[in-house]
């Protein structure tokens, strides 16, 4: 089905497709006690599933079919010849809410060559791995992380969003008391200095970019 959906907004002209995975909102493992899911683990394992649907061994092999599925997606944009960027859910140092929660390791889509950019939806600039530094030394230090672990054959790009998240502009505004414009300015500086090839603004409500932020955005072209 999902499939069906992007080929026929392919048909329509897209260059470019953004397969948004923070967007997964409340599916997860819990979901999965399907027949085929169930099937399947009979069959590698030879066990009946954990009936513990946070159980590490039960994220991770729900985490198959999501990776599956997103193989299968980026194959059928980049046979048509369109460009496809992964967006992530939130990164830190030690946690990463794909593969904590969902049991998919964006890496390895990466490392395969499988989608031509990846987006570093949000980061966590309160990881416990980066307790002590401040938030722009904290956002640094994950930047630093996810640009090696992207590695080569793929793009990198980073967020400047007026949403939520703990890494978004208003939320940093509020933990750092300084102005939006420059915390705007602050994630396009960090963005470029780790490699990121552009960002997204990850929903663009009406009016929802203030004027200091878009000067921000302006500037950083």
């Amino acid at each position: 089905h999902n499939i069906g959906l992007l080929e026929e907004v392919i048909s329509r002209g897209a260059r470019l497709v953004y397969l948004g995975l923070d967007r997964l909102c409340g599916y997860g493992p819990r979901f999965e006690y399907t027949k085929p899911s169930v099937d399947r683990w009979r069959r590698i394992h030879g066990t009946e599933p954990p009936t513990n649907y946070k159980d590490p061994a039960w994220i991770k092999h729900c985490g198959l079919y999501l990776e599956d599925a997103v193989r299968a997606l980026a194959r059928t944009c980049r046979k048509r010849g369109v460009r496809v960027i992964l967006g992530t859910r939130t990164v830190g140092i030690d946690t990463d809410m794909l593969r904590d929660d969902n049991g998919f390791d964006w890496r390895r889509i990466c490392a395969d060559g499988e989608v031509d950019g990846v987006c570093i939806e949000y980061v966590n600039p309160d990881d416990p791995a980066v307790k002590g530094l401040d938030a722009w030394e904290a956002i640094d230090r994950i930047y630093a992380k996810c640009a090696k672990e992207c590695g080569s054959r793929t793009d990198l790009y980073f967020t400047c969003n007026m949403y939520g998240g703990p890494s978004g502009v208003p939320a940093l505004a509020k933990k750092t008391g300084l102005s939006k414009g420059e915390c705007a300015k602050r994630l396009l500086q960090l963005a470029k200095k780790h490699g990121g090839k552009g960002v997204t603004l990850h929903i663009v409500d009406y009016c929802n970019y203030p004027a200091d932020v878009c000067k921000a955005l302006r500037e950083c072209e």
